[in-house]
């Protein structure tokens, strides 16, 4: 709607733009997304809504000032959390504002008006078993100069700039990644993969704002093309395989010469002046923030177990599918519109999945304890006809307030009062769509395992209150592992704030329970990790004649009235140190008892002595025999990093060059380690070794094979002149 007239001025604006959307995925979509999780080895996906915790949605136009782009915002609102996250915007414009979209809603080509969700949900941060140091300062002052004026859209895009950034800061040392477990190098590349990948989502969430933008992609490379064939180039890689040329022809399009390369690198030469794409073709764009220097420190990142997290979605849309042509009312200062108020009130979801009976909403003006008109609309199921509410303004401006009460069914799946209501709020949509539970406080978690091993605790329950108030119990188990539950809150009764915990009772394999502490949870996920509270870990090394048939050693920890035991086995031939880790309920893990059965080659058996130990190594053998122990030593400065370094791993050798144990050395764990190894009868000792140093991006660099027979054994980081 448009207005002329000094009213329209003082009521805020001359132009009146109001329309909903909605965010769904269709079906044939949902069908891609279980083809891709098949592809991925889930066997029989199942797809659930995400549950929000919290969001906006945005009207924006993005539009070209200059070489770059600026997005206008027009209006915000709350969108409808659930079902199909309806926003319904009713926005006032400035003169310029309606001249614009009128403009833009008039026109035959595609246009940048868009609507932009910001969406927060918890997601699962996987346990990768590595650490990550970053310098803040030095990151952000990376991608400053990246991402200068423009450089969003410059064809590299806020990712592509992103990964090119880490990879520089990881080499200068900026980010430290630490893989404090791995078996081999395959792994080691996967593991660091996966981190990096992790924090340049963090990156993005941090250091950038998601806004409507459309890329020019395609009008640069058009303009680049040009200006190259204009000095005489024949083709833009042409131009800048010249330097000169390149510098000359960066300068005019007001861009490095790095950008320009990536901008022709991705977007070759053909289909740059006629395809098909619009310019105004949306895809996701990012404006860099401005932080405080307080903000840059260093800081680390522990993925040694997996976590919730709060994250954004930033879906967005242009205004282009619209159902039908936009309608343009014009109004004057003869016309009623500023003596009128009307309403169109409807309901939102599926009244029976969310156990709703009935919805109320009431509307007042200009206000409840005053109203000149006051009206309350009831739906029932299967209602979703809007109805009109109309009120005289009397010159007053177009504003109403309004609440809603819902009336939920006994049994229903969010448990709660059987009548729940909103407090008045104030509202100036023309077009009202209300949902039964957007305006109610309510809590919807997910327990899921984390750490925790179902053959270890067979069954976990975990209980849920909100303030001191008890709300659920829930058991995890091998046939159960996810429990969701829901529950309305009152507000009243609860407090307006009120805090979220949960407390797993673990009851375990060998009998006995074991209940936790009650945690605070944040966001709608609540991960069950094992009762654990430290680990044991021990190296098995066999001292075994060649012709061995079998031998087994059994590690038995007892603590608390219960007793754990892991059988470690060696069959004919294997020569090879295994390490297992048996876990504790204290800190620090008692001593381990110690048995071990070895059959001869010629069938005779011996049985040591059992023993209680805490040595993180234990050596096996079919006979009492001299052993040495050696500790080994890492020599390098202050951190690995300063040396490009990001692992130093040790392997021990049997004299067929096999390695039978290993020792890494990574940034946290740098302290001496102790081997032991067999001493021969009448024989010098020795020990044969291999020394392999990874580098910062996980390349590995093996040494030669070396023999030693002092102890400690020094291991040098840095590689002797």
């Amino acid at each position: 709607m448009k207005f002329r007239g000094s009213d329209a001025a003082a009521h805020g604006g001359v132009g009146l733009l109001a329309f909903t959307t909605e965010l769904v995925a269709g079906e044939e979509q949902l069908e891609a997304a279980r083809d891709l999780a098949v592809d991925q080895g889930v066997a029989r996906p199942r797809l659930v809504q995400v549950p929000w915790i919290g969001g906006k949605a945005y009207l924006a136009a993005a539009l070209a000032e200059g070489d770059g782009f600026v997005e206008k915002l027009f209006g915000e609102t709350k969108p409808d959390l659930a079902g199909l996250n309806r926003a319904t915007f009713s926005a006032m414009l400035s003169e310029d504002g309606a001249q614009l979209v009128e403009a833009l809603l008039q026109a035959d080509v595609p246009n940048p008006l868009g609507v932009r969700y910001e969406l927060e949900y918890a997601g699962l941060r996987p346990a990768l078993d590595v650490r990550l140091r970053a310098d803040y300062k030095r990151v952000y002052e990376e991608l400053s100069w990246g991402f200068e004026i423009g450089a969003a859209y410059q064809g590299v895009g806020v990712r592509a700039g992103t990964e090119s950034a880490t990879q520089k800061l990881i080499e200068s040392g900026a980010i430290q990644v630490e893989v404090l477990h791995f078996t081999d190098d395959a792994q080691l590349h996967a593991r660091v993969d996966q981190a990096i990948k992790w924090f340049q989502d963090r990156i993005l969430e941090e250091f950038f704002v998601s806004s409507l933008q459309p890329p020019l992609k395609e009008n640069l490379l058009e303009r680049a093309i040009a200006a190259a064939t204009a000095m005489g180039a024949a083709t833009l890689n042409e131009a800048l395989a010249n330097e000169g040329l390149a510098e000359r022809l960066a300068e005019e399009l007001g861009l490095s010469t790095n950008a320009l390369g990536a901008l022709a690198q991705g977007g070759g030469q053909a289909g740059a002046a006629g395809g098909a794409e619009s310019p105004f073709a949306l895809k996701a764009q990012f404006t860099f923030r401005d932080i405080d220097q307080t903000e840059l420190k260093t800081i680390t990142l522990d993925w040694t177990e997996a976590r919730a997290e709060r994250r954004t979605a930033a879906p967005q849309g242009l205004l282009t599918g619209m159902q039908a042509a936009p309608n343009i009312v014009e109004a004057d200062a003869s016309d009623d519109f500023w003596d009128r108020l009307r309403v169109n009130v409807r309901p939102l979801g599926d009244f029976p999945s969310l156990g709703v009976r009935r919805l109320v909403v009431q509307l007042a003006y200009p206000n409840e304890e005053a109203p000149t008109e006051q009206k309350a609309f009831t739906f029932e199921t299967g209602e979703d006809a809007p109805e009109v509410f109309a009120a005289w303004t009397e010159g007053g401006p177009i504003a109403y307030r309004l609440l809603t009460e819902a009336h939920f069914v006994d049994d229903g799946p969010w448990p709660g009062p059987p009548v729940q209501g909103s407090p008045w709020r104030l509202s100036r949509s023309l077009e009202l769509a209300v949902h039964p539970l957007s305006e109610l406080p309510r809590v919807e978690l997910e327990l899921s395992p984390g750490t925790v091993n179902f053959s270890e605790t067979p069954q976990v329950q975990v209980d849920v209150r909100v303030g001191d108030k008890h709300i659920a119990t829930k058991k995890l188990s091998e046939d159960t592992p996810v429990a969701v539950v829901r529950r309305r809150l009152d507000p009243a009764a609860e407090g307006a704030m009120p805090t979220l915990a949960a407390k797993p009772t673990w009851f375990l394999a060998e009998g006995g329970r074991v209940e936790g502490e009650w945690t605070p949870v944040e966001g709608t996920a609540f991960l069950v990790h094992a009762p654990w509270r430290s680990k044991r870990s021990i190296r098995v090394f066999p001292l075994l004649p060649p012709d061995f048939i079998d031998a087994m050693v059994t590690l038995t920890m007892t603590e608390n009235g219960r007793s754990a035991s892991e059988v470690v086995r060696f069959a004919a031939g294997e020569r090879a140190t295994k390490t297992i880790e048996l876990p504790s309920l204290s800190e620090p893990p008692p001593p381990v008892r110690v048995d071990a059965l070895v059959i001869r080659g010629d069938g005779s058996t011996f049985l040591g002595s059992p023993f209680d130990t805490t040595d993180p190594v234990i050596l096996v053998s079919d006979r009492e025999g001299p052993v040495r122990q050696i500790a080994v030593r890492l020599l390098s400065g202050p951190t690995l990093a300063e040396h490009k370094l990001m692992a130093v791993q040790v392997e021990f050798l049997d004299p067929e060059d096999n390695a039978v144990d290993c020792v890494v050395f990574t940034e946290s764990r740098r302290e001496p380690t102790m081997v032991v190894w067999p001493v021969e009868p009448g024989q010098p000792f020795k020990v044969r070794y291999r020394v392999t140093r990874y580098s910062l991006e996980g390349i590995s660099a093996m040494g030669a094979i070396e023999q030693t027979s002092a102890s400690p054994l020094l291991i040098r980081a840095v590689v002797a002149t």
